[in-house]
């Protein structure tokens, strides 16, 4: 069961200090349970849907590495659960920016059937790993992480190959999406390869 709590988490300290876009009254996890697609979401511009299908799944992110500190066995985890927080976070900065800048006062366009958003966010359980500890809560958190990257990696690349050369009237909001969607995918590929060595060698 997945628990959405993307925005009003207390354990995530993402919400307060970050600039929310006009547009957007509700937070950007007002979502339900089953994680629905905003309304019309798809007929938004891709590049929307692209922000706010991301910013939620990397809020899903930070608040699954929120756990880590209390419950984790394993140093490098933990270490790894705070480069998880902070490189995501500022990835939420940056796309809420961008979307604040180019989509002013549009509606919330997150769309559960971008190439990814499922595998990102299915198998996603927080109740689960908030309830174990050490070891059982290191192998659970990387059996939820890896897809929950995976996803990332999928719509990342999938962005890469929709968006238009940067060649066009919005340059700018072209170039910085391209970017963005280059560092997840070289961010979380490496990380996906780091989870599963540990995999291979910690004690189940």
């Amino acid at each position: 069961m997945l628990l959405t709590c993307f925005s009003a988490c207390d354990r995530r300290p993402v919400p307060k200090d970050l600039p929310h876009s006009n547009g957007n009254p509700g937070e950007y996890t007002n979502m339900s349970r089953d994680m629905e697609s905003s309304p019309n979401a798809a007929t938004s511009p891709y590049e929307l849907q692209f922000l706010d299908s991301m910013i939620v799944h990397h809020e899903a992110a930070i608040d699954m590495a929120q756990l880590v500190q209390t419950r984790a066995a394993h140093a490098e985890l933990k270490e790894f659960a705070r480069r998880i927080i902070s490189h995501q976070q500022e990835e939420v900065v940056q796309m809420r920016r961008l979307r604040d800048k180019f989509f002013a006062g549009a509606p919330l366009a997150v769309n559960m059937t971008l190439p990814g958003m499922q595998m990102g966010t299915h198998g996603m359980d927080l109740e689960k790993l908030d309830s174990l500890k050490g070891n059982g809560f290191d192998n659970e958190f990387m059996n939820q992480m890896i897809p929950h990257h995976e996803g990332a990696i999928e719509m990342a690349n999938d962005a890469l190959a929709k968006l238009p050369s940067e060649q066009t009237n919005d340059a700018e909001m072209i170039g910085s999406l391209r970017q963005l969607a280059q560092s997840i995918v070289s961010a979380q590929t490496a990380e996906v390869k780091e989870m599963r060595q540990w995999q291979a060698t910690w004690t189940q």
